[in-house]
């Protein structure tokens, strides 16, 4: 069978058969699928462990530093941060 042909065959086919619908509960599977999921007992433990960890080994590591070189990295780094967080955050949600 030419390429042709075979086209002619299946859009025939298609043109022919029912037309394809979602089932009835389609919506609120994909919703489901995409919500946001908390953070249970577990993650919320180890995201305090880790936070705890990084803040110890930041004081660690700046001790031996002069405090105004501790406040200057304080002043530029955590307005950085908190605009990466919206950021992000827009980003996530779509606005």
């Amino acid at each position: 069978m030419h390429d042709d042909q075979l086209m002619e065959t299946l859009l025939a086919d298609a043109m022919t058969g029912d037309e394809p619908r979602l089932s009835a509960n389609f919506d609120s599977r994909v919703m489901r699928a995409v919500q946001p999921r908390r953070l249970g007992l577990g993650g919320r433990l180890a995201m305090l462990g880790y936070t705890l960890a990084a803040a110890v080994t930041t004081v660690w590591c700046m001790h031996s530093l002069p405090m105004a070189s501790i406040l200057l990295s304080l002043a530029i780094t955590v307005p950085v941060a908190a605009g990466l967080g919206a950021y992000g955050r827009r980003l996530a949600v779509g606005e």
